[in-house]
C-alpha cells in the first residue's frame, strides 16, 4: 500500500508543478492606421472620359463594415473646370450614402495619381454590392476628367458601368473595371492563448487584430467529453471594450472534471463573424492541463 500511495503522490506533484507553471500572456500595443485598404483594382491598361452626360461608376463588394475613404486613379485633359463628384450608393440608380465633390485644380492636368476622397464614415454591409458614382458638370472628350481602367477583368467581386445620360439609365462592360481604393476600419478579434492552471480556472485571450475597438462580445464554451461536473456548454458575456491590438485576458470560473477533453471556444458578436479556436486539455478535479495552441 505503501508504494501504491507513493506512486499517486508523485503524479500530484508532477500536476501541481505543470499547472503552476502557467503564466497568462500581457496585452500588447502596436500602432494601426485606422484605415486599411479593403478593396482595390490598380491595374491601368486604359481609360474612360467624365463629362457632361457622360458618367462612370464601378461596383465593389466590401468585406468591412465602415467605408472611410476612396482613392482613384484620374487626371484631366483639356479646360474642364467644373468640380468631380463622387458618391456611393447602394443601388446604382439610388440616393447617394455619402458624396463628394472636390475643385478641378485638386486634379491633375497630366500624369494621373491617386487621388483620395475622404468622406464621412459611413456604415455599409458586407458582401453586399455597392457602386462608386463619378460625374461633372461640363465639358466633352477634349475637356474632361479621365479615370483609368483594365480591360482586362483583373477585379472580380465588381464591373464597370456608363451612362450617356447623366445616370438616367446605366449600362455594364463586365470585362472591365475602373482604377480604384476601398477603406474601412474592420472588426476583427483572434484567440490567441487558452491555458489551464490550478484552481478550476480556464485561462483565455481575447485580442482585436481590426482597426477600430471591439464590444458586446460573447463567448461560448464547449467540452467534448470528460466528466465535467460543471456544465459541458456555457456562455460568457463580455461587457468590456477592446482597443484595437490589444488582448482582453479573461478567466472561465469553475471548471471542475476528471479526464481528457477538447475545449472549444467561440467568439461572436451582432457585428463580427463567429471566431473559433479548439485545445486538447486534461482535467484533474481542481486542476486544468491545457495543450499549447
Amino acid at each position: 500500500m505503501g508504494k501504491k500511495y507513493q506512486k499517486i503522490s508523485v503524479i500530484l506533484i508532477l500536476l501541481l508543478v505543470l499547472m503552476l507553471s502557467f503564466n497568462p500572456a500581457s496585452s500588447k500595443n502596436t500602432n494601426l492606421s485606422d484605415d486599411q485598404i479593403d478593396q482595390e483594382q490598380t491595374e491601368a491598361t486604359g481609360k474612360d472620359y467624365i463629362y457632361s452626360d457622360h458618367w462612370k461608376a464601378q461596383s465593389f463588394k466590401p468585406t468591412t463594415r465602415t467605408l472611410t475613404k476612396i482613392q482613384l486613379y484620374i487626371n484631366r485633359l483639356g479646360d474642364i473646370t467644373s468640380d468631380f463628384e463622387i458618391s456611393i450608393k447602394e443601388s446604382i440608380s439610388g440616393p447617394s450614402l455619402t458624396s463628394l465633390s472636390v475643385p478641378y485644380t485638386e486634379i491633375p492636368l497630366t500624369n494621373p495619381e491617386w487621388i483620395e476622397f475622404n468622406f464621412n464614415d459611413i456604415n455599409i454591409t458586407v458582401d453586399q454590392t455597392y457602386y462608386i458614382i463619378c460625374k461633372t458638370n461640363t465639358g466633352d472628350q477634349s475637356n474632361s476628367y479621365n479615370w483609368y481602367e483594365s480591360s482586362d477583368d483583373p477585379y472580380e467581386r465588381g464591373i464597370k458601368y456608363f451612362s450617356d445620360e447623366s445616370g438616367e439609365n446605366w449600362q455594364q462592360t463586365p470585362e472591365n473595371d475602373f482604377c480604384f481604393k476601398t477603406y474601412g476600419q474592420k472588426l476583427e478579434v483572434n484567440i490567441p492563448y487558452i491555458k489551464g492552471g490550478f484552481g478550476w480556472n480556464i485561462y483565455y485571450g481575447l485580442e482585436n487584430i481590426g482597426t477600430t475597438e471591439i464590444s458586446n462580445l460573447s463567448v461560448y464554451f464547449a467540452f467534448s467529453s470528460g466528466l465535467i461536473l460543471t456544465g459541458k456548454t456555457r456562455t460568457d458575456n463580455i461587457n468590456q471594450t477592446i482597443p484595437p491590438s490589444e488582448i482582453l485576458d479573461n478567466t472561465l470560473s469553475p471548471v471542475i472534471g476528471f479526464g481528457p477533453t477538447e475545449i472549444t471556444i467561440t467568439v461572436y458578436s451582432p457585428e463580427l463573424p463567429a471566431t473559433s479556436k479548439t485545445a486538447q486539455a486534461f482535467l484533474f478535479l481542481f486542476s486544468i492541463y491545457i495543450s499549447p495552441l
